[in-house]
């Protein structure tokens, strides 16, 4: 009895791995009535974020394209050849 004293059994352990897109086990939770609701804003959260991105990653490629489009009709007259100058005779004929 006094050499069982000192072995402890051994009590096989299985570590959890956190998965976000598991369901929760919700009898392991406390507050088992809020853990539906805490995922339900936590994913409009994600999705929030995650349309606000893409949106403005959107905007962002729209203004570059107007940015460009700007430029291609106002570019000439931005570095010095004024519109009447590249529409008048004297241009067109040197």
């Amino acid at each position: 009895m006094v050499a069982m004293a000192g072995v402890v059994p051994s009590v096989e352990q299985k570590e959890e791995l956190y998965d976000p897109l598991a369901t929760p086990n919700v009898d392991k939770s406390v507050f088992s009535p809020f853990v539906s609701f805490h995922n339900f804003i936590q994913s409009g959260l994600l999705f929030t974020s995650w349309f606000v991105s893409k949106s403005t990653l959107i905007v962002n490629s729209l203004y570059a394209m107007l940015n460009y489009a700007y430029l291609a009709v106002h570019g000439s007259a931005m570095v010095g050849r004024p519109l009447w100058l590249k529409t008048s005779a004297l241009y067109q004929q040197a």
